[in-house]
């Protein structure tokens, strides 16, 4: 606690002192918002901001402040082509998605590339190597990575935890004169451990009108069976952002949940650590998301939920018994302070609460603060303390090689640790690999040449085996062309079964770079300027069963072969 502590106020007064600054902005368009910081995402908070670049890439990105490249990471998943810049006051700032960089940077990122003859790279920079000044221009935007669109996702971090801020809260010029927007409100019957009770919640409209926000009567009535011996009730709020000058959707900034006054909830998006990213699943009404895809901000806390982005140590659960009522007032508000409000009352009719002092047996539900292992002859299963948000019905089957375990649609926090033998076939180990509801998860041998794998979802396990190489087919021009005159040539990729884990480019047998998009398929590479011959092109793949695909061309580039000419004949 006393570390978490200092922690915060190390936060709190580092976002102090850059509040204070004017940092240059990261394009120099007008900036527009695509997303805000701490929007509720599958499995994760939104970590940064993102930035519209018009739909295009190749716009200029420019530093922010001054500092030094202090991390590079080049990838075809997650935030693709990112660069990390360190700046005075323990800040770095984050630029993904890029699709190109400049100068001694370029070099630095080729030349690390050419090191390992791989374009997947993550390397860290010498503070004095790579020098950057307050609005000088060393990438391009882009659409690298998982990105679905072109877009900057910008953020800003601690250097020292790596905590990220909400870059919103630093100064950049974004106009926003729009209130959050309140849809709909949730009540639900909870353990004392903030657990939803079964089949006990209530869903109810909420309505806009010339006063601003509200339902029905101003009351909400709930049964007498919300009420329980130690338990009691608790909201959760559809509520959504807007900005000036987009049409998306984005997440509050803060929301206080109060009574006569009194503060009992309070949720604030300034910092959230990343290790902490997947307790979105805690945070927002889970159980919501799965029947509607709706996305409701808790206005509670969870037992186990370690989430800092609650200021104050009220976990929002009421204790109403039957007959009772309380006055309640949630606010929501952005960064600029535009707040929006509903005033109601809550009411327990009166009749029989719910007596029942236990709702999840440990013997029919996976309860969070537990561990769990299953073992056979040819599996085993370990299931770390507080893998659970919440009890989840219990669902194992283990008739091997088809497992069950649990439901897919339960989100889970931590890796669950598998191991299987292989299946008794013809096939080599190699060839064999752990799948989870149907799709390939990363498998290594162990020294019992057992499958071993760790997954962060539940559902059917079984062994998957993969022969098939990848297949590799030109794409912006023909493999009979004996001539290319293309100076960016592509190829789609194809593997059925696992993963691309490698790929090689060989001009004339030197190693070249290339790069994979994994979510288009593509294999992208820039030809160099070669002599007036004939020159060869390979490319080699293999995926996560080790099964190798190639490719291969021979031909001229850029221009005609020299025709040679006839001898001229003597009389």
């Amino acid at each position: 606690m006393k570390l978490n502590t200092i922690v915060f106020l190390f936060l709190i007064s580092t976002m102090k002192l850059i509040a204070q600054s004017t940092y240059h902005p990261p394009l120099l368009i007008p900036l527009s918002l695509a997303a805000n910081f701490g929007e509720l995402r599958p499995n994760h908070f939104h970590m940064g901001v993102d930035f519209k670049t018009n739909g295009k890439e190749g716009l200029p990105l420019y530093a922010i402040e001054d500092g030094y490249v202090a991390r590079v990471k080049i990838s075809p998943n997650g935030y693709g082509k990112v660069i990390y810049v360190n700046h005075p006051n323990n800040i770095t700032s984050v630029y993904a998605h890029c699709s190109r960089f400049l100068g001694k940077l370029d070099s630095i990122i080729l030349q690390k590339q050419k090191e390992s003859k791989n374009f997947e790279v993550e390397f860290y920079i010498n503070a004095t190597e790579l020098l950057l000044q307050k609005g000088e221009h060393f990438a391009f935007s882009g659409n690298s990575g998982s990105s679905t669109g072109p877009h900057l996702h910008f953020e800003l971090r601690n250097t020292i935890t790596e905590a990220a801020l909400n870059p919103l809260k630093f100064g950049f010029d974004i106009k926003d004169t729009k209130p959050p927007q309140i849809t709909s409100l949730k009540v639900v019957a909870l353990t004392k451990k903030g657990y939803q009770i079964p089949n006990k919640s209530l869903l109810f409209p909420v309505k806009k009108n010339s006063k601003g926000f509200s339902i029905s009567n101003n009351t909400l009535e709930i049964p007498a069976n919300f009420c329980s011996i130690d338990g009691g009730q608790a909201l959760s709020f559809e509520v959504n952002d807007f900005i000036d000058g987009s049409t998306h959707t984005c997440g509050i900034y803060e929301s206080h949940l109060s009574s006569l006054g009194d503060t009992l909830f309070q949720q604030r998006m300034d910092s959230i650590y990343f290790d902490h990213s997947r307790f979105v699943n805690s945070h927002k009404d889970y159980d919501e998301y799965l029947k509607t895809k709706r996305k409701f901000n808790k206005a509670y806390k969870v037992a186990h939920n370690p989430l800092t982005i609650y200021p104050i140590n009220q976990i929002g659960i009421l204790t109403l018994q039957p007959g009772d009522s309380i006055q309640l007032n949630y606010t929501a508000n952005d960064v600029k302070n535009n707040a929006t409000s509903i005033n109601f009352t809550l009411k327990a009719n009166k009749g029989e609460r719910n007596n029942l002092a236990a709702y999840y047996a440990p013997s029919t539900h996976f309860i969070p603060d537990s561990s769990y292992f299953f073992q056979g002859d040819n599996y085993s299963i370990f299931i770390p303390a507080f893998t659970f948000y919440e009890p989840v019905k219990k669902l194992v089957d283990t008739s091997y090689p088809n497992l069950i375990l649990g439901n897919q649609k339960d989100p889970i926090q931590l890796p669950i640790s598998l191991s299987l033998k292989p299946i008794a076939s013809n096939v080599a180990i190699e060839k064999q690999y752990i799948k989870v509801n149907n799709s390939y998860i990363k498998t290594t041998l162990n020294a019992s040449n057992w499958l071993t794998s760790e997954t962060k979802n539940l559902g059917k396990i079984n062994i998957g085996i993969d022969t098939l190489a990848p297949v590799i087919v030109a794409l912006n021009f023909k493999t009979t062309d004996t001539l290319l005159t293309k100076k960016i040539v592509t190829w789609r990729i194809t593997e059925s079964q696992t993963e691309i884990i490698d790929y090689d480019l060989f001009i004339d047998n030197v190693w070249h770079v290339l790069e994979y998009e994994k979510k288009g398929s593509y294999l992208i590479a820039t030809l160099p300027t070669l002599t007036n011959e004939p020159h060869s092109i390979e490319i080699n793949a293999r995926d996560a069963c080790q099964n190798t695909g190639s490719w291969k061309w021979r031909g001229w580039l850029s221009e005609q072969p020299i025709k040679e000419e006839s001898p001229a004949k003597i009389d």
